[in-house]
């Protein structure tokens, strides 16, 4: 069906995004919650939106499905959660299923090499989007208004 340019019957989403994220950040991805929440995006959170009796699995993969995007928080903290590797192998799988490969969006919010990014994510390194947090560059698309823009 992919072959053949099949796209999916528009499909109502709970969520616009769900945040992927290592809990040692928890502090800034609630501040970065609440920057996207108020441009009028729904997102889901696992800190607000998860099921409480549910498995942390089960959760993970009914968030990755019932939101528009996944948006993973990449700091050193996430490259050494192996939750972050699994909710990204969870998105890859789904994103494949679905014929969604455009639905991952990364935000770098450490310096980052892409060498350093877990070999999941450099597969699909060209087909996601990528956005760098601003860091303390003085250059005038190095700032956090460019960053949301995007």
């Amino acid at each position: 069906m992919k072959m053949k340019n099949y796209k999916e019957l528009r499909q109502e989403y709970t969520y616009d995004a769900f945040i992927s994220y290592s809990h040692t950040d928890l502090e800034w991805v609630k501040e970065f919650h609440d920057k996207v929440s108020s441009m009028g995006f729904e997102l889901c959170l696992d800190a607000k939106d998860l099921i409480a009796g549910n498995g942390i699995a089960e959760n993970v993969i009914n968030a990755i499905d019932s939101s528009r995007k996944v948006i993973f928080i990449i700091t050193h903290n996430f490259l050494k959660s192996n939750w972050g590797s699994y909710e990204m192998e969870m998105t890859r799988m789904h994103a494949f299923q679905k014929g969604r490969e455009d639905m991952v969006i990364i935000v770098i919010k450490n310096t980052i090499k892409v060498n350093d990014m877990p070999d999941i994510m450099k597969g699909m390194w060209f087909k996601i989007i990528c956005i760098q947090w601003p860091n303390d560059d003085n250059l005038p698309y190095n700032t956090e208004e460019f960053f949301m823009k995007r």
